[in-house]
């Protein structure tokens, strides 16, 4: 969707929440962060003052989601 040149698997662990561990011990999942990336007018990292969201990435997360929930479903893209 967004090119392995934007993906970055090689990034610090994180526990980015323990409430979603639990969830886990009883249904498989995962964790992802789509980011704002530290480059550009919104770069800067979560829980920074300067912290501003970009909008922009919005399309991402959703097309994200609604290809994921396409391919469980098996639904074709239209």
């Amino acid at each position: 969707m967004v090119g392995e040149q934007q993906v970055d698997t090689d990034c610090d662990l994180i526990t980015g929440s323990e409430d979603f561990a639990q969830y886990l011990r009883h249904v498989p999942g995962c964790f992802l962060d789509i980011g704002n990336g530290l480059e550009g007018p919104c770069g800067s990292s979560l829980h920074n003052p300067s912290y501003d969201f970009n909008d922009d990435i919005l399309t991402i997360g959703t097309d994200f989601w609604t290809k994921l929930v396409e391919q469980q479903l098996r639904v074709p893209a239209q």
